[in-house]
């Protein structure tokens, strides 16, 4: 079976994001009630606990996806696969906590989604375990066997993790499958990393340590990478305890450039997403008009304008995951909260439309992670966890139907009109946005000449 392939060269010529999606779409009108289901509910038992990071999708329609707690005894979180129907939910591998056992260096506690190679090979990051306990990245085989392509450690005098510790997001890789990835923390100042590292686990390289301050700190999102060997991204603050983030760029020759820096206490836990023009799109956890974040957009003149502010009052406050852009523009999203920093108010599942018209498509259940979406406009997603009567306190994987989203019209090779990108660029796996039944029909055709690339 094949996953998210590994992309081609040709295809890595164009700045791809969560949608890159064709100006030709089907019509497409808003159902006036939105369906919801909840596909597995966790236990907080060995299914696991507490789902962080975003989905993945297969061209068979499974979902893949880690918990950052729960697994049984360990409660160091787990890897899974469920089917779209909400059957055959699977735990691929239970993670061992560091602290449970200090033997056990196969990481504990991930809290990023996952990205597949062209023959199926799972791979992403542990926020904590390994040899220090500083997080691993990690390769889960399509035989099912784990391994660990890298810990995060000390530096040789054992007083700071110079590499980086603490991988919080989803891995992002190149066409020659070489690992591009942040860490919260760790690095020259402890304001964290940008690093690289081979398919196989070797020649692991920081590529860039944040400074604070104008240079940002404290990267929580994945990276976004174009078609050059550029790459872009968020940080959440500027210094401890300043919330004060910033919009960054590191292009192919190593140079890191700060794009934008946010106002003080504004700042990102969510990555970038672009559309077909490259402008670049993204939220933030706080500031606004409000003080509940805010949807901006980042144009390619690198003009700023924020396109949306969360009103809070059961509306959405706080978003946290990646945007999810449909082919006419309209953006798909959560909040983890409805009231600002109320952990009982339930997060949101919102539209913010092409002409800025703003809806609640569902309220409920503290998502962190975005959104996927398949070939017949259902999205699917992720929630921590929310003590009201619609969802599991241990987190849960839902479905919502008849929510407008837009697709693309028949899709032809990559890179032609009406293409949606259905096999995205690497940057994006983790969101998987163009439709299980689409990402198919281009693998199918493509998958020689992707094979050859890899």
């Amino acid at each position: 079976m094949r996953i998210s392939l590994w992309n081609n060269r040709a295809n890595a010529t164009r700045l791809i994001a969560a949608a890159l999606l064709s100006a030709t779409a089907i019509a497409a009108t808003p159902a006036a009630a939105v369906s919801f289901d909840i596909l597995h509910a966790f236990s907080g038992g060995r299914d696991g606990q507490s789902p962080f990071g975003g989905l993945l999708a297969d061209s068979a329609g499974n979902l893949y996806g880690t918990t950052t707690d729960g697994g049984g005894n360990t409660g160091a979180g787990t890897l899974f696969r469920l089917g779209t129907d909400g059957t055959d939910f699977t735990v691929l591998h239970t993670f061992t906590t560091f602290y449970t056992d200090p033997r056990s260096y196969g990481g504990s506690n991930p809290r990023g989604g996952l990205i597949a190679d062209s023959i199926g090979n799972l791979y992403g990051t542990t926020y904590q375990g390994g040899t220090q306990n500083g997080g691993t990245v990690f390769k889960l085989d399509t035989s099912g066997a784990h391994s660990v392509l890298h810990s995060f450690e000390q530096n040789e005098a054992g007083f700071s993790f110079s590499e980086g510790r603490y991988p919080f997001a989803s891995l992002t890789a190149d066409a020659t499958g070489n690992l591009y990835g942040t860490t919260y923390a760790g690095g020259d100042r402890d304001y964290g990393t940008i690093f690289r590292l081979g398919a196989d686990g070797d020649d692991f390289t920081v590529l860039h340590s944040f400074t604070g301050g104008a240079g940002g700190a404290f990267a929580y999102g994945n990276l976004l990478a174009d078609g050059k060997g550029n790459f872009y991204g968020t940080t959440l603050g500027a210094t401890q305890g300043n919330h004060q983030g910033t919009l960054f760029k590191l292009d192919a020759d190593g140079n890191f450039t700060t794009l934008y820096s946010h106002g003080l206490g504004n700042g990102s836990y969510a990555g970038l997403i672009a559309d077909a023009a490259g402008n670049l799109y993204g939220t933030t956890d706080q500031g606004g008009t409000h003080h509940n974040g805010t949807i901006f957009k980042f144009d390619t003149n690198g003009v700023y304008s924020v396109l949306h502010n969360f009103a809070g009052s059961g509306s959405g406050a706080n978003p946290r995951g990646n945007l999810l852009l449909d082919a006419e523009g309209n953006l798909y999203g959560t909040t983890h909260d409805a009231s600002p920093y109320d952990s009982f108010s339930n997060g949101t599942v919102f539209r913010l439309g092409v002409d800025g018209t703003y809806a609640v498509l569902h309220s409920g259940g503290t998502p962190f992670a975005g959104l996927i979406a398949d070939a017949e406009g259902n999205l699917y997603g992720t929630t921590t966890g929310q003590l009201g009567d619609d969802w599991s306190s241990a987190g849960a994987i839902f479905k919502l139907s008849d929510v407008g989203f837009v697709l693309p019209s028949t899709p032809g090779e990559p890179g032609e009109p009406g293409n949606p990108g259905a096999v995205p660029e690497p940057a994006t796996w983790a969101m998987m946005i163009a439709g299980f039944g689409l990402v198919g029909s281009v693998a199918r055709r493509r998958r020689e000449t992707l094979r050859s690339a890899c």
